[in-house]
């Protein structure tokens, strides 16, 4: 080990035993979450397949965590779009200042660039996996992304399958990630180190722990199956590209693990649990019906039941009425509850529903407002997504294609990724709305459109709507071959009619003084 080092720590197992307490709680909370919104995405310790969940009366919960984890990931990860920029550093985009074909070359590279890295997120199950990951964010405030080195794959791990250390700051120290693997699926070097197990059966599981460690400048990792370290499995990472990415939902100062976003409304989900149920429950009885007889009904009871719909009973008026519930007001008090409480968790979770008021006429800049309300709630946590998660993958992504030969090696502290957070994350594309206010700004003073150097605008304008511009706009050499043509031209034919007269001239001179003689029509043909 390197001066200047920490010495790694060993025994994933034991480690993983010691801290898996204060993960407890957090375990416990997002659970109780997961019943009141989708229970498949945190299931109880030991439940399969064949688990059946408790029916919580109520889909608001599971239509409100599926939606707004469907608008984190197009935050997040803009269709279509990179997510990311590439940027260089101050002094450098001065000295690219001065120099607008240089830097509208570089820019030009750069988006070459994003838009290799946005291939490799569509076709590598990243949105996917992000989908999922910002589920488990919103109801049990953690995950874990693992991207491996080398190969266009990604894998989330729901928190019980990993514990997380930090600092106090927030800065993370040890990561350690459980997988359960088949017996017959380890590779026969290693089945010889199992203790314990039914080798021919082929349920039979084995638990190997992948240890992450920060060492200083660096990550070092490894895997342990029972309690040895298995060779051939260390690794080290660059400290800003490290392939383990472990994600949290809030930031609280001394705690490893963040809190969900349902905690916050847990209380009005678990009310309309309780609501719903009730108001079911009083329309089923609602629903049921239900005749009575006076006692002086001198009729057949039996013959009265099988009478058909619309048929005739013998009867006196008033000896048989149907008996009501009678618990309007008290289902309208319920249900007006029931209504309050459903639109606030449509405005905590996003939804569509709640965004518009209720009118005839809601006017678009209405709901544009609104929705901007809405989105501040969100603010925070786009920040911390920002650096936590946006940014490391950015990073992970581009040292990925970089080892693949996909794009070629980055300057180290030159030129780095930025990223813009928000349902406005279009990267490159909030670039083209500051042109198109500037170009019309600059078009309202008399003669600046002038001075703008429109060749390298285009490009600048094309980066910024992600098209290559190369096959489109000219180069500055091109444009003054360009230019150069055209100026011959001009001077062509700008002389071509002092060059007929003088033509004309000397003709009428020669057939006068008889030195030019005037061919046949023969003549020409053969003469051409």
């Amino acid at each position: 080990m390197a001066a200047g080092k920490v010495k790694p720590v060993y025994g994933a197992a034991k480690l993983y035993d010691s801290l898996q307490s204060k993960r407890q709680p957090y375990l416990k909370r997002g659970r109780e979450n997961a019943k009141h919104t989708l229970p498949l995405a945190l299931k109880e310790e030991g439940q399969d397949g064949n688990a059946d969940f408790e029916d919580t009366q109520q889909s608001l919960g599971a239509l409100g965590v599926n939606s707004l984890a469907s608008k984190l990931t197009s935050a997040l990860l803009p269709p279509g779009v990179p997510f990311f920029s590439l940027q260089p550093d101050h002094p450098t985009m001065i000295a690219l200042a001065g120099e607008p074909d240089k830097k509208a070359e570089v820019d030009a590279g750069l988006a070459r660039i994003e838009q290799t890295a946005n291939v490799f997120v569509e076709t590598s199950q990243i949105r996917v996996t992000t989908v999922e990951a910002m589920r488990q964010l919103i109801i049990t405030g953690n995950a874990l992304i693992f991207l491996p080195p080398e190969t266009q794959g990604i894998k989330l791990y729901k928190i019980p399958s990993y514990v997380v250390q930090r600092d106090s700051i927030g800065n993370v120290l040890h990561i350690i990630a459980v997988d359960s693997i088949a017996y017959m699926a380890l590779p026969d070097e290693l089945k010889g180190s199992v203790k314990n197990v039914n080798q021919d059966d082929p349920t039979e599981e084995v638990l190997i722990y992948t240890h992450v460690q920060r060492t200083g400048d660096e990550w070092y990792s490894y895997q342990e199956l029972e309690d040895e370290m298995i060779k051939g499995t260390e690794n080290t990472y660059p400290l800003n590209s490290c392939p383990w990415i472990p994600l949290r939902m809030t930031k609280e100062d001394g705690e490893a693990y963040g809190r969900a976003y349902v905690d916050d409304y847990k209380a009005d989900l678990i009310t309309l649990s309780k609501l719903s149920k009730a108001m079911n429950d009083l329309a089923g009885a609602a629903a049921r019906v239900l005749y009575g007889v006076e006692p002086t009904y001198q009729g057949s009871l039996k013959k009265l039941t099988q009478t058909r719909n619309g048929g005739f009973a013998m009867a006196r008026k008033g000896e048989i009425y149907s008996i009501q519930l009678e618990k309007q007001a008290d289902m309208q008090t319920a249900n007006w509850q029931l209504e309050r409480i459903e639109q606030r968790l449509s405005r905590a979770f996003l939804l569509n529903s709640s965004i518009q008021r209720s009118a005839e006429r809601v006017t678009a800049e209405e709901i544009r407002v609104m929705a901007s309300e809405l989105e501040e709630l969100l603010g925070g946590l786009y920040s911390l997504l920002t650096q936590e998660f946006q940014l490391p993958l950015a990073r992970r992504i581009l040292s990925i294609l970089e080892s693949l030969g996909k794009v070629p090696p980055l300057p180290e502290g030159i030129v780095e990724p930025t990223v813009t957070t928000g349902v406005e994350a279009l990267g490159r594309g909030q670039k083209l709305i500051k042109y198109q206010t500037f170009l019309g700004v600059v078009a309202s003073l008399p003669g600046a459109l002038e001075s703008i150097k429109t060749n390298a605008l285009m490009t600048a304008i094309g980066n910024a709507c992600d098209v290559d511009t190369s096959e489109f706009v000219m180069t500055e050499e091109e444009l003054q071959q360009r230019q150069q043509m055209q100026n011959q031209q001009e001077l062509m034919m700008k002389g071509a009619p002092g060059i007929a007269s003088g033509i004309g001239g000397a003709m009428r001179d020669g057939v006068a003084d008889g030195s030019l003689q005037m061919g046949t029509v023969d003549d020409v043909q053969q003469a051409m």
